[in-house]
C-alpha cells in the first residue's frame, strides 16, 4: 500500500487491483488529470486503506485472491455509511449476473476490461463531481436531521437547502429532485426541466411527471433500483436510463439520490441530481461501432464478422440442416488502381465495389471487408446451389467497368469458398480455407470461383513445408547447377550453356525447379539464390577457361529472377561476382523474361544500361508471351532474344507461328540482335527454323542438361544438318550422336532418384539419324 504526497483538497483515490501494471497504469492515468492515488493489492488492504485515508473514490478490480472485488464492494459499503465514496468496478466479466452482482453489493459504476482510457476519466471525473453534490446534500440532510423536533428551524433548513440546490443546480448544469415521500409531492428544479425542453412553469409537482416519461425498456431496472434502496438495500440510488423530451426524442440520463430516514428507518424524504449523459452515451456507442466496423466502407470488420461465424458454427451443430458458406474475395487489380491513380481512387473503387457485392446478397446474408482489398461474406440457410450462384452474379456485377471521376478502371475478384458440410468447429479454420481456394483461383486465373476441398488444406501444408525446406537448403548445400547447350543452328556447334538449377532434397529426391522456383519467387528467396547461381557459373565457366577445355568465345546465360532485377544494388553485386571470380564481363549473358521488363519499361531500360555499361551480354527470355511493342525493344540494350517454347512446339502445324517466328528473326535482324529458338525437340523443327533463318535453337533435340563434367566436352560436337555438317560432310568422317538419348542421369524428370554417375560423351550412343557431330 503507497500514496503520493500531493495536495490534501486534491480528491483521494484509492486503487485496487492484484496486478502490479495495471495499478501502475491507473496511478498515471488519475495522477496525469491531478489526483493524488494510494494502492491496495487486495480487498484486504483495500479496507485498511480505506478506514485510514478515507478516499473520495475507489477503483476496484473484480477479480482479486484473498477477497474479491465483489465481496469488497460490499464490505466498504458497510463503512461508509456515514461517509459516501463511490466505488467503479473494472472487470472483463460482461455477463448480466457480473453487472447485477457487482451493483448488489452497492458498486456505483463499472468500465469492463480492456479499459477505454477516455471513457474511465470521464466516469471518474463524473463521480467525483456528483460525489461533490452528494456530500453537500448529505450535510443538509444531517443538518435537517439533528433539527426534526424544531419545526421552525427544520423549515428554514429546508428552505436553506433548496437554494442551496438551485446554486448547485445552476453552477453544476444538473438537474435536482427533492421527492417528500409522505405527501408524495416533488420539487424538480429549473435545470431539471430545461434539460427535458421545458419552461419552469410547464412541469408540476408530481411523480407522474417524471416516470411517466421514463422509457419503457428502461422502467423495471430504474423501478428495481429505486425500491431497493428505499427498502436499504443500498446505501444511494444511482442509474442510468432514458427520459423522454418534449420534442419526442429520448435523452439519457444518470440520476443518483439518497432518502432521508426517521428513527425507524423508514424514508420520509429522498433528494438527488440528474446529469444529462446522452452525447457520452453517443461516443461510446460509436466507440463501439467503430471497434466492430470498418472505417471506410461502414461494413463489418474482421471481429464482427468472425463472431457470426462462430454463431453459424454453432447454429450448424445444432441444427445439421442449417447450412452456411464462407466467400473470400479478393480484388485482381486493385493494386494496380493504387500505384497509378493513388490511394484516394483506390478508397473510392472500394467503395463502389462493396455497394455493388451488397446488390448481390441476400439479406440474411454478412458482407465484411477484413482489410485492404479483401472482403468476406457469410451466406446462412444456403445450399450449394445457391452459393455458387450468388458467386456467379458477383463476378457479373464486378465485370462491368467502374468510372472513378473519369477513369474506366476494370477489377475483377477471386473468390474461395467454404461450405460448413465440412463440419467445422472453428471460425479460423473456416476462414484458413476459403482464404486457400482464394489463392487457388488466383492461380488457375484469377476472375473465377473456387470450393474448398480436402486436398487444397494438403496441398497447403505441403507449401509451406516446402518454404521451410527451400530456406535451408542453401545452407546445406542443396542445389546443383546443370547447363544445356545453345546450339548454332548455322555452325552446328555449341556457341553457349544456358545455366539450369536443381534442387536434390534430402528426403524428397530431385524436386522439380516447376516446383519450387515459384515459391522462391514468391517468399524472395529466389535472390540468395540467384546469387549463388551466378557465383557458381561464373567461377564454373573461369575453371573452364583457365584448363583451355571450353572455346574462349562460349558464353553462359543466366537467369536473372524479377525480384533480383528490382535491387537497388543489382550492378555492384554482379561486379562484384565478376570480380571474385576473375570471369570477363564479355563470357556471361544474363537472361530476363520479357513479362517482367513489361512490367515497369522505363526502370527496366535504366537497369539493363548499368548492366551493359560492365560489359554484360542481355537476353530476352521467353520473347513471344509478354506482348511487348517492338518500340520497347529498340529501347532496350539487348544482345539476343529467345523465342519462347509454345512457338516452336506448334511449328510442325501452325502456319500463324511460323510466320510470327519469321517476323520476330526478321526484325531482330534488323536491329542486331541475335535470336535463339527455344523447346527444340525434333528434326524437322531444326530444319524449320534453318529456314527461317534463325540463328541458334535450344532443346531436347540437342541435350537435356547436364552437369558440369558432361556438359564440357559437349562443346566437341556438331548437330548433324546444319549447314556446316552438310558442307563438311563430303570431306571428313563423322561420328553422330543423340545427346536425346544420353545416359546422364536426367534430373528434371527423375525426380526420384539421386545422380550417382555422370557419363563421358564417349559413352554416348550413336544413333545415326540427328544430334552432334563429334568435331574434334
Amino acid at each position: 500500500m503507497n500514496s503520493n504526497p500531493v495536495s490534501s483538497t486534491t480528491p483521494l483515490i484509492l486503487v485496487v487491483d492484484d496486478d502490479r501494471t495495471m495499478r501502475i497504469l491507473l496511478r498515471q492515468a488519475m495522477e496525469k488529470d491531478g489526483y493524488r492515488v494510494i494502492e491496495a493489492v487486495n480487498g484486504q488492504q483495500a479496507l485498511e486503506a480505506y478506514t485510514q485515508f478515507h478516499p473520495d473514490l475507489v477503483l476496484l478490480d473484480a477479480l482479486m485472491p484473498v477477497m474479491d472485488g465483489f465481496t469488497c464492494c460490499g464490505q466498504l459499503q458497510a463503512l461508509s455509511r456515514s461517509k459516501h465514496a463511490p466505488i467503479l468496478i473494472i472487470t472483463a466479466l460482461e455477463d448480466q449476473e457480473s453487472v447485477d452482482r457487482a451493483f448488489r453489493a452497492g458498486a456505483s459504476d463499472f468500465v469492463t476490461k480492456p479499459i477505454h482510457w477516455a471513457v474511465l476519466r470521464q466516469r471518474v471525473r463524473r463521480l467525483l463531481h456528483q460525489t461533490q453534490l452528494y456530500k453537500q446534500l448529505a450535510r443538509s440532510n444531517r443538518e435537517l436531521q439533528t433539527k426534526i423536533n424544531e419545526l421552525h428551524q427544520a423549515q428554514k433548513a429546508l428552505q436553506e437547502s433548496r437554494e442551496r440546490y438551485a446554486l448547485i443546480a445552476q453552477s453544476a448544469h444538473d438537474g435536482l429532485w427533492d421527492w417528500n415521500i409522505r405527501s408524495n409531492n416533488i420539487y424538480y428544479s429549473p435545470r431539471w426541466k430545461s434539460m427535458l425542453g421545458y419552461e419552469e412553469k410547464e412541469v408540476g409537482n408530481t411523480l407522474a411527471e417524471w416516470f411517466d416519461r421514463i422509457h419503457a425498456e428502461d422502467k423495471a431496472q430504474f423501478q428495481g433500483k429505486l425500491s431497493a434502496h428505499l427498502a436499504g438495500l443500498t446505501n444511494h440510488f444511482e442509474t442510468e436510463y432514458r427520459l423522454l423530451r418534449q420534442d419526442g426524442s429520448y435523452g439519457w440520463m444518470l440520476c443518483r439520490g439518497l432518502a432521508v430516514r426517521d428513527s425507524e428507518g423508514k424514508p420520509y424524504r429522498m433528494a438527488g441530481s440528474q446529469t444529462d449523459i446522452t452525447q457520452n452515451k453517443a461516443a461510446e456507442a460509436k466507440l463501439l461501432h467503430d471497434a466492430f466496423h470498418d472505417g471506410l466502407t461502414g461494413l463489418p470488420n474482421r471481429l464482427w464478422f468472425m463472431e457470426q461465424l462462430e454463431k453459424a458454427i454453432h447454429q450448424t451443430k445444432q441444427d445439421p440442416k442449417s447450412q452456411f458458406a464462407l466467400l473470400f474475395l479478393d480484388l485482381d487489380r486493385f493494386k494496380v488502381v493504387n500505384d497509378s491513380l493513388g490511394h484516394a481512387m483506390g478508397d473510392r473503387l472500394l467503395l463502389e465495389i462493396a455497394t455493388r457485392l451488397k446488390a448481390c446478397l441476400p439479406s440474411n446474408s454478412t458482407l465484411s471487408r477484413l482489410g485492404g482489398d479483401e472482403f468476406t461474406i457469410l451466406l446462412e440457410n444456403c445450399d450449394a446451389l445457391r452459393v455458387r450462384q450468388i458467386a456467379e452474379q458477383i463476378h457479373r456485377e464486378l465485370s462491368t467497368p467502374f468510372n472513378l471521376k473519369g477513369n474506366e478502371v476494370f477489377c475483377t475478384a477471386s473468390i474461395g469458398i467454404a461450405l460448413s458440410h465440412s463440419g467445422y468447429e472453428h471460425s479460423e479454420d473456416v476462414l484458413r480455407d476459403a482464404d486457400m481456394t482464394m489463392y487457388r483461383a488466383k492461380a488457375m486465373g484469377k476472375a473465377r470461383s473456387e470450393v474448398f476441398e480436402p486436398a487444397i488444406h494438403s496441398q497447403a501444408i505441403a507449401r509451406m513445408q516446402l518454404e521451410i525446406d527451400l530456406r535451408r537448403a542453401l545452407e546445406h548445400k542443396e542445389f546443383m547447377v546443370v547447363y544445356q547447350p545453345i546450339v548454332s543452328l548455322n555452325s552446328g556447334r555449341v556457341a553457349g550453356f544456358e545455366a539450369l538449377i536443381r534442387w536434390q532434397h534430402p528426403q524428397r529426391g530431385w524436386v522439380s525447379p516447376v516446383e519450387f522456383i515459384p515459391v522462391a519467387e514468391e517468399t524472395g528467396s529466389i535472390v540468395p539464390i540467384g546469387w549463388w547461381i551466378l557465383e557458381q557459373v561464373c567461377q564454373q565457366l573461369r575453371t573452364w577457361q583457365q584448363h583451355s577445355v571450353v572455346d574462349s568465345r562460349l558464353t553462359v546465360n543466366v537467369n536473372l529472377s524479377g525480384k533480383q532485377l528490382t535491387q537497388p544494388d543489382l550492378a555492384r553485386e554482379v561486379k562484384q561476382i565478376l570480380h571474385k571470380t576473375g570471369l570477363s564481363p564479355s563470357s556471361l549473358k544474363l537472361e530476363i523474361t520479357e513479362s517482367v521488363l513489361m512490367d515497369n519499361v522505363d526502370a527496366a531500360v535504366i537497369i539493363l544500361q548499368q548492366l551493359k555499361t560492365l560489359g554484360i551480354q542481355l537476353a530476352i527470355d521467353d520473347f513471344g508471351t509478354g506482348y511487348s511493342s517492338l518500340s520497347y525493344l529498340h529501347r532496350l540494350p539487348i544482345d539476343t532474344l529467345k523465342i519462347d517454347r509454345s512457338f516452336v512446339n506448334d511449328i510442325d502445324c501452325d502456319p500463324e507461328k511460323i510466320e510470327m517466328i519469321r517476323t520476330i528473326v526478321s526484325m531482330a535482324w534488323n536491329l542486331g540482335i541475335n535470336v535463339v529458338a527455344e523447346g527444340v525437340e525434333t528434326k524437322k523443327q531444326m530444319y524449320q527454323l534453318q529456314a527461317l533463318r534463325c540463328d541458334y535453337g535450344q532443346g531436347y533435340f540437342f541435350s537435356r542438361p547436364a552437369d558440369a563434367e558432361a556438359a564440357k566436352t559437349l562443346q566437341y560436337f556438331e548437330i548433324r544438318g546444319s549447314r556446316s555438317s552438310r558442307r563438311s560432310k563430303q570431306h571428313m568422317p563423322t561420328r553422330h550422336i543423340d545427346l536425346m538419348e544420353t545416359r546422364h542421369v536426367d534430373l528434371l524428370e527423375n525426380s526420384s532418384q539421386h545422380a550417382t554417375k555422370t557419363f563421358s560423351l564417349p559413352d554416348l550412343v550413336d544413333l545415326g539419324g540427328h544430334g552432334l557431330t563429334d568435331r574434334r
